[in-house]
């Protein structure tokens, strides 16, 4: 075991390592697209395009949704990118998380 994960409600470890660095390496990746779409949206409806139908219908909400949509998904973005290279250095180290916060090293071959 590795540790344990309440986003998969499941532990990680050596059999499922892969399935949650894929999970996410896609999660940033997805979480960027809609940061990137966010803001475009959010900045091309700040002009005076009436013609656009997404813009009349942000227009209407408290506030608008592209901009709150960009903000998440970059928080969330940032937090499993960084996950998602911490991954990628215990597989380089050929450890796991809770060996190298106990300072052991051990093979794992």
């Amino acid at each position: 075991m590795d540790h344990h994960c309440p986003w998969i409600n499941n532990c990680v470890g050596a059999k499922n390592l892969k399935a949650f660095l894929l999970y996410n390496v896609y999660t940033t990746l997805v979480a960027t697209v809609t940061f990137t779409r966010g803001i475009v949206n959010f900045f091309a409806c700040q002009g005076n395009s009436k013609d656009n139908w997404e813009c009349q219908f942000y227009r209407d909400r408290l506030f608008y949704v592209p901009g709150l949509a960009g903000i998440i998904s970059f928080v969330f973005g940032i937090f499993t990118l960084i996950i998602a290279i911490d991954l990628v250095r215990n597989i380089r180290e050929n450890t796991s998380c809770i060996d190298r916060k106990k300072n052991v090293e051990r093979n794992y071959e």
